[in-house]
């Protein structure tokens, strides 16, 4: 079943109808119960209580994915009070999406059953609000545009996204640096668009991958362009926890839940 068949699974609401987190997520459940009994049955590695155990983990994590992003997105919608359109800026792999392998050298790019279907809700649901939202990719994929017109990439979002929106963090050069004192000092410059210094400084001593870091500095870059939008991060990396409110930041980490992966 890898391939297309896995892309199948849509979720379409009345134009005048706006659901809560909770109806949106009870409308769709039932489809995204046999899309995963679908791919657990395809292993002939586990047993049936294993399988059933993976397709409960597989529904699950769609449902957080569904319903940290509904939530967040309300409240970023109810604290700008229609005055400013907002972005949702989508991270691809283990985000929205999984590469899957069909052979030695060629891959498919297969999208989680919840993504699509919740990618029209969050536009209804901003209509609702009086304002109208755009998406965009921020991602460490490549070539992007290219890959909007591949069917087997990304051309299953490719209405939905707008190609002024498409970032990847490639370009984003960061230097090693050893001493502590001056990685904060470089940070605190380069993300003054996104965090004051006392954020940057428990950035740099928490942990953080460079992944993080390259996200974050195209971030603020974004944000320096549209000082006024209110923007949200989707990305399994953890750099969405930080972005602030305050700065009309707003993002979901899936390393909270949500986190999109195939057995």
């Amino acid at each position: 079943m890898i391939g297309s068949e896995r892309n199948n699974v849509h979720f379409h609401e009345s134009e005048h109808e706006i659901l809560s987190p909770e109806e949106f997520w009870a409308k769709q459940e039932q489809s995204i119960q046999e899309w995963a009994l679908n791919i657990v049955q395809d292993s002939e590695y586990y047993s049936e209580e294993e399988r059933i155990e993976q397709q409960n983990k597989l529904v699950e994590s769609e449902k957080k994915f569904t319903l940290n992003i509904i939530e967040e997105f309300k409240a970023l919608l109810e604290k700008n009070k229609s005055e400013e359109n907002p972005i949702i800026l989508w991270d691809v792999d283990e985000t929205i999406a999984k590469n899957v392998f069909v052979d030695k050298s060629e891959f498919n790019t297969i999208f989680r059953p919840s993504a699509i279907g919740l990618m029209k809700h969050l536009s209804d649901l901003a209509k609702s609000f009086g304002v109208t939202l755009e998406q965009g990719l921020l991602t460490s994929r490549g070539k992007l545009e290219e890959q909007l017109q591949e069917t087997n990439r990304l051309a299953p979002i490719s209405e939905l996204v707008s190609i002024d929106l498409l970032y990847s963090d490639r370009d984003v050069d960061i230097p090693y640096i050893p001493n502590e004192a001056k990685q904060i000092e470089y940070f605190s410059e380069k993300l003054s668009e996104l965090l004051d210094h006392e954020s940057v400084v428990a950035l740099v001593r928490s942990g953080y991958v460079q992944g993080d870091f390259t996200k974050l500095v195209k971030l603020s870059q974004i944000k320096s362009e549209k000082p006024n939008t209110p923007i949200m991060a989707i990305d399994d990396m953890l750099y969405p926890t930080i972005l602030s409110r305050d700065k009309n930041m707003f993002g979901v980490s899936l390393r909270k839940g949500g986190y999109f992966s195939l057995p």
